[in-house]
């Protein structure tokens, strides 16, 4: 095996002359990354605490002292201040690429001058598309950038994420980049979203840190065309301690093949529908879906919310006269408009709360994600808990069931629209689901049809069946997800008007998956040691 690209990735240094910036954490980090053999250093932004002149100096002084070549982006506290301006002069462009015998690095200002939100914009996005379709598949794709694009675990309220991280998401996807490197939020984790490896750096001299936490960097390590190796270090204490956390992922790519098998089981997801009398609602959309619903005769009818426009009494009535002859093969989530005045009264009465859902070689979590009155999801540290336990229970009980989870909101940022109104603990709800034994996430918010697949978790977004608020290209749809006889999986979005099918996600098999060990927020941080190895499809 050939040499590894190797690269020490640090981020979220917050240098200045205040108590915010530790020091003596920055000098271990000089003195251990001086002492491994990398390629180069990859700053992941958040250089300076508030963009001041004094604080760019003094970080000029101080990075000149890494022994290795240094790439750095700038953070939300870097553009505070006009201090994009400051950025350019004392530490190099905001935005650029190098390529390599080996590999292609891409970096981008996700910054916006005195705001904490992320975004790329429409330019960006299109100029990165550019870049990466000139170079195919002959060298590794690395991306860096400093806000998160994936919720991350144990960093408190979701917020501050990039508000178009969709399109980067689906640019990522579309071109099959292999790495992505983030900052930001002050916490070490690492996802495999498809075939991309996307780390998160925790801080390594701020003193912010989560949970208490220690400050680190990682050490990055890539064979290409092979596989990609994360260790995550600590930086407090003995320098010498081993690695927090070490992952090493296969990046061998292949192609999806799926040999022709019987349906299994047949799933329709649908979404909402805004059952009511008024504008929201698209009666001829709702009566065709339901004909087509019946003649394809799905085992399971699941439902991501928004089952009425606004949480009427008179809304539920039209809404159980549509879904009466399907209740008993059908599982119901709350949207937002769900729980509007005495909408969850209703709710209940009409659908219940049990949270789990047993049926046969199928078992449905249901996690609320929607709170009265309110837009933004939230699931709850006790409600999050108690599907740890209910899920891992079942895994013990009954290890060759189907469990899928049901919600209204999205935990993945969609393509295609603006990042908002999400679930503000999505890091820890999104970390414990796919760390728990389910296979299969299915959401319905956003109006968009989407499929992708996050470690060894498969996320499936339902656009809208019979509401006026349409923003999929083939207008009113629902999901029908076939699990196949030899264990392979296809997800396709159907028309409602025309019958026509669309392709979501074929995936040849359902991944294993192992229980996790991760435990929703508590006052300590737990690390382990993990392998992870593609799944070869």
């Amino acid at each position: 095996m050939e040499p590894p690209i190797a690269f020490a990735h640090i981020s979220d240094t917050h240098i200045s002359t205040g108590k915010k910036f530790r020091a003596d954490a920055f000098e271990r980090l000089i003195q251990k990354v001086n002492s491994l053999d990398v390629n180069m250093i990859l700053h992941s932004g958040d250089v300076t605490e508030e963009g001041l002149r004094g604080e760019y100096k003094l970080a000029r002084q101080l990075m000149s002292r890494f022994n290795k070549p240094i790439v750095v982006v700038p953070g939300n506290h870097d553009s505070r201040n006009v201090g994009y301006e400051l950025f350019e002069h004392y530490i190099g462009q905001r935005e650029g690429f190098i390529s390599s015998d080996q590999y292609l690095l891409l970096w981008l200002d996700s910054s916006v001058p005195d705001k904490n939100e992320g975004r790329f914009g429409r330019d960006t996005i299109r100029k990165t598309r550019e870049i990466l379709s000139d170079f195919g598949e002959s060298k590794v794709k690395i991306l860096m950038f400093h806000h998160h694009i994936l919720p991350v675990p144990k960093t408190g309220r979701e917020r501050h994420i990039t508000t178009d991280a969709g399109a980067m998401i689906e640019t990522i996807l579309d071109f099959g980049v292999d790495l992505v490197l983030t900052g930001h939020r002050h916490y070490p984790n690492n996802y495999k979203l498809e075939d991309s490896i996307i780390v998160n750096a925790g801080t390594s001299s701020s003193y912010k840190t989560r949970a208490g936490g220690p400050r680190t960097f990682n050490l990055i390590r890539i064979w290409p065309r092979e596989q990609i190796e994360v260790k995550t270090i600590s930086l407090d204490g003995d320098t010498t301690e081993p690695a927090l956390s070490h992952e090493t992922y296969s990046i061998a790519r292949k192609t999806r093949l799926l040999p022709a098998s019987k349906v299994r089981l047949r799933i329709a997801q649908i979404s909402n529908t805004h059952f009511s009398s008024g504008s929201l609602f698209n009666e001829a959309a709702a009566k065709t879906a339901f004909k087509l619903l019946a003649r394809l005769n799905p085992d399971l009818i699941l439902h991501c919310g928004n089952i009425t426009a606004s949480g009427g009494i008179e809304e539920f009535g039209i809404a159980r006269s549509y879904l009466e002859p399907y209740l008993d093969r059908m599982v119901v989530v709350a949207g937002p408009r769900d729980l509007k005045s005495l909408g969850e009264q209703y709710y209940w009465d009409i659908f219940g709360g049990n949270p789990v859902v047993d049926k046969e070689e199928v078992i449905i979590h249901r996690i609320e994600s929607s709170q009265p009155e309110e837009w933004d999801g939230h699931v709850g540290r006790r409600p999050l808990r108690k599907f740890e336990e209910l899920s891992r229970k079942a895994f013990r009980t009954k290890p060759e069931s189907i469990q899928i989870a049901l919600l209204h909101h999205h935990l993945i940022p969609i393509p295609k629209v603006k990042e908002n109104y999400i679930v503000e603990d999505a890091g820890d709800v999104l970390r414990a689901l796919v760390d728990s034994p389910v296979k299969l996430v299915l959401t319905g918010f956003k109006h968009i049809g989407f499929m992708t697949r996050l470690n060894g978790t498969i996320f499936i977004n339902a656009n809208s069946l019979s509401s006026t608020i349409v923003r999929s290209q083939i207008t009113n749809s629902f999901n029908l997800i076939d699990f196949l006889e030899n264990g392979g999986i296809v997800a396709t979005e159907i028309n409602v008007i025309s019958g026509s099918r669309r392709v979501l996600g074929i995936y040849p098999e359902l991944p294993e998956k192992k229980v996790g060990t991760y435990v929703s927020p508590k006052l300590t941080i737990e690390t382990e040691s993990k392998s992870y190895l593609k799944s070869g499809v």
